[in-house]
């Protein structure tokens, strides 16, 4: 295989770079290895905490997210011409404006803006006073507060460090 052909750990347990390592040795080293790396793609954060959920020692496992600046997405996505089929969302301006943008949407999309979309966006838009905010999972929440949330939660200092950490990203 051809990741053989970097991996000096899996070289010489290997037979040949052009065949698959047998499973039996790949389990062995993995089991006697101090780290265990999963590398994945197209899985969201929900799904990867669930998967940690399940194993032996949750609390020893450390995520590593790795994300990528919107220009270098837009740069590596050009090349298949998808500004013709891409439609570009903020989510502030979603939240903020939840009906205008819906409507937006669904005529870009072509798609009809039924009452049943108004009802959706009216039940997940306004949190019910029975209802708490704190699960981070919930599809429901109020649009109006979630957007400006983080004036109230993060201290001025982790603000700064995030400024000063995404310039980039923050004049997009």
């Amino acid at each position: 295989m051809r990741f053989l052909m970097f991996n000096k750990v899996l070289e010489p347990y290997c037979p040949s770079s052009k065949q698959k390592c047998p499973v039996q040795i790949m389990q062995k080293l993995c089991r006697s290895s101090k780290i265990h790396l999963i590398k994945t793609t197209g899985l969201t954060l929900k799904q990867v905490f669930k998967f940690v959920e399940t194993l032996n020692n949750p609390a020893s496992v450390k995520i590593v997210h790795l994300v990528r600046g919107p220009r270098a997405i837009y740069n590596s996505r050009r090349k298949l011409n998808l500004c013709m089929v891409m439609i570009v969302v903020k989510y502030e301006h979603v939240a903020l404006d939840t009906y205008n943008y819906a409507g937006k949407l669904n005529r870009s999309l072509n798609i009809e803006f039924t009452d049943n979309v108004t009802k959706f966006i009216r039940n997940h838009t306004s949190l019910p006073a029975n209802v708490s905010d704190t699960d981070p999972y919930s599809t429901i929440k109020d649009s109006i507060k979630i957007p400006s949330k983080w004036t109230t939660e993060l201290t001025v200092s982790k603000m700064k460090d995030v400024q000063n950490s995404c310039t980039e990203v923050l004049q997009t």
